[in-house]
């Protein structure tokens, strides 16, 4: 058998019409079956309610361990 011949055999293979089909078919199916395999149902969408801001607090910050005005002597009895 030559490379004509065979190009020949090749080319009335691939026109055949069972070919075309079975090909058509094959192609639907796997795109159906890929497109199940990666579908995600969405599910209801939650609404955000905004938060409302903390209440600013009332008494000032502590002070911070070094400043003067937080150290004491030691405690007199």
């Amino acid at each position: 058998m030559d490379v004509t011949s065979l190009v020949g055999l090749c080319k009335e293979v691939v026109s055949d019409w069972r070919v075309i089909v079975s090909a058509v078919v094959f192609i639907m199916s796997t795109s159906l079956a890929n497109y199940v395999v990666r579908y995600r149902k969405k599910g209801p969408r939650l609404k955000i309610k905004p938060r409302s801001k903390p209440a600013a607090e009332s008494s000032p910050a502590p002070a911070q361990e070094g400043s003067p005005e937080n150290e004491q002597g030691p405690a007199e009895a």
